[in-house]
């Protein structure tokens, strides 16, 4: 999946252990929270995915999983500024 996202020209580094990929978050959180976004909706979306295999559905292909990271990814940073009048009635 992360190389599917590569290869749409999102700069997604590899990472060759868990220390390696939490340092990298440590650091995504100051300088790219949208990449260390991609990160963590990637592991979620994964695992939701497995579940679904888990509990008698079909996994999701690596692309469709790609596309909801990067589309979650986006969506949680458009701010939520956008949405402090939903639901105001006054």
């Amino acid at each position: 999946m992360i190389i599917s996202i590569r290869s749409w020209g999102f700069s997604i580094h590899v990472f060759s252990s868990l220390q390696d990929c939490l340092l990298g978050l440590r650091s995504f959180a100051v300088s790219g929270p949208f990449i260390g976004n991609v990160y963590c909706s990637a592991v979620f979306l994964s695992w939701k995915s497995r579940n679904k295999v888990m509990h008698g559905g079909k996994e999701d292909s690596f692309t469709v999983i790609a596309t909801n990271v990067i589309s979650m990814a986006v969506t949680s940073f458009k701010g939520s500024l956008e949405y402090w009048d939903t639901n105001q009635l006054l």
